[in-house]
C-alpha cells in the first residue's frame, strides 16, 4: 500500500484512494471507509473493475473498489 490520499466528494461524503501492488504491478484501490493504515504491506478484498475505451488512443484503468482492508503490522519495508 503506498500513496494514500484523503478525499471528499461534492455531498462531502469521504473517500480514501491508494496504490496497492506486489512491486511489478499496481492496482489503484478506492475505499468509502478509512483503512487501518496508510502504508505498508495490507489485504484488500473488493470489486475489481476493468474499463478500456479508445478514443484516439487506447486507454485501460484498472481499480478496485474495497469493501475490507486489513493490515499487516511489522510486515512492510524496513528502514535502517
Amino acid at each position: 500500500m503506498s500513496d494514500f490520499r484523503e478525499h471528499v466528494t461534492r455531498t462531502r461524503t469521504p473517500y480514501y484512494t491508494f496504490d496497492f501492488g506486489d512491486g511489478t504491478q499496481t492496482v489503484h484501490v478506492v475505499s468509502y471507509e478509512k483503512p487501518p493504515c496508510q502504508a505498508g504491506a495490507a489485504m484488500v478484498e473488493g470489486t475489481f473493475e476493468q474499463v478500456k475505451w479508445r478514443v484516439r488512443v487506447s486507454y485501460s484503468y484498472e481499480k478496485i473498489t474495497a469493501w475490507n482492508v486489513t493490515c499487516f503490522p511489522g510486515a512492510g519495508p524496513r528502514t535502517k
